[in-house]
Formats: C-alpha cells, sequence, structure tokens
C-alpha cells in the first residue's frame, strides 16, 4: 500500500526540484574570467533593454551585421531594427536571464541562455563577436 502512494508523491517532488531549483540568475553567474565579465555585462544591458523596450540600449549591444531572430521566428538585420519597434520583435515583456552557458573561442563567442518573458520560460542562443575590444551579438535565436 505506501508504495502505490510513495510513488506519486515523489514523482512531482522530482520534477519541481529539476524544474525550478537549479537555476541560476543572470545576475548571481559567476564568471570563469574576463571575457565571461564582458559578455555578462553585455547580456544585462542587452536584458535592461528589453524590459524597458529601449531600443537604443538593445542596439548598443548588437553588432552591425546582427541577425535577431523575432517572435515570429524571421530575422531581422540592424537595418530592420532600426526602422521597427521593439514591440515588432517580441511583444512578451522580459523578466530575466536564467543559467548562462557561455562558449568562447577566440574572438567567437556562443551564449545559451532561458528567457523568462510574458507567460513562458524559453531557450534562446546569442552568437557573439568580439568587435573593437568589445563583444557584442551576432545573431539572437529562440528555440520554439
Amino acid at each position: 500500500m505506501w508504495k502505490k502512494l510513495f510513488l506519486p508523491t515523489l514523482l512531482p517532488l522530482i520534477f519541481f526540484t529539476f524544474s525550478y531549483a537549479q537555476s541560476i540568475k543572470l545576475q548571481d553567474y559567476k564568471p570563469k574570467n574576463q571575457d565571461e565579465v564582458a559578455i555578462i555585462q553585455v547580456l544585462k544591458t542587452y536584458l535592461e533593454g528589453w524590459q524597458n523596450r529601449d531600443k537604443q540600449k538593445i542596439l548598443t549591444c548588437c553588432s552591425d551585421n546582427i541577425e535577431l531572430m523575432d517572435y515570429r521566428g524571421k530575422y531581422l538585420t540592424k537595418k530592420q531594427l532600426t526602422e521597427t519597434n521593439v514591440d515588432d520583435w517580441d511583444r512578451q515583456q522580459w523578466f530575466g536571464l536564467y543559467d548562462p552557458k557561455i562558449m568562447i573561442d577566440g574572438n567567437k563567442a556562443s551564449v545559451n541562455i532561458g528567457v523568462a518573458r510574458g507567460k513562458s520560460y524559453i531557450e534562446l542562443t546569442l552568437q557573439m563577436l568580439r568587435e573593437n575590444q568589445q563583444w557584442l551579438i551576432l545573431k539572437q535565436q529562440y528555440h520554439f
């Protein structure tokens, strides 16, 4: 009898632990080197731009060759980004960035990160490039 009650009680506990208890907020991430420190700063500025719907702040984090995936899965260039509004790129409010995984290879970096936005949590990959001693976002891709 106890086996019948134990398993249904244990499964939700395991799900909760793996789903929520392990997330690391961007601001709590401990960078491993100076490049990661610079990348994290760009990501904080990028998040702040999204939270405030501040197009200029978002664009300061982007390379001139940016390919930003919008909420429909369409890629936008920097020219298209300057000619449109933030709500045209993503209509949901960004609340936070979580669980950054940063892979650096010379002047290129790839960041896999979770975005809490609207009522959802979605994975995002940012390809970054060091240009003029500054890390900039080259490509943003959602994983729908």
